[in-house]
């Protein structure tokens, strides 16, 4: 069976600049297994590189296509996912501040809290 198939070419790449063999293998089945590289003994260049939605800032989500929005004529749609533990308090802050950056469309997922979400994320 082939692993490095399923990891992204550039974060295997950069891995093997830092491990080889057993450590290599071990650290690409834990990412296939847990979708994620945060929790490896790499580098913080590698870890801010790969990044997944739910490891992102939502404010973050939202300057990004904040950004983008204002050389599109039509809308962006953005999704957040957030974790289960978010507050009320932390979902309005992120609607109010997509709306002040003029961004048109937000969806918000807060994780486990709904039937319809499309992808039900591992719980923290």
């Amino acid at each position: 069976m082939t692993l490095n198939n399923e990891v992204h070419p550039e974060l295997l790449k950069l891995l093997k600049t830092e491990m080889e063999g057993e450590e290599l293998k071990k650290s690409i089945v834990h990412i296939l297994k847990n979708g994620s590289c945060q929790d490896l003994n790499i580098s913080q260049k590698i870890k801010d590189i790969f990044k997944t939605a739910v490891e992102i800032d939502p404010m973050e989500h939202v300057k990004m296509v904040g950004a983008l929005q204002e050389c599109v004529d039509e809308s962006i749609s953005k999704t957040i996912n957030f974790s289960s533990t978010t507050t009320v308090e932390e979902i309005k802050k992120i609607y109010l501040a997509a709306h002040g950056a003029g961004l048109k469309g937000v969806a918000i997922y807060v994780n486990h809290h709904s039937k319809r979400q499309p992808v039900q994320l591992k719980e923290e």
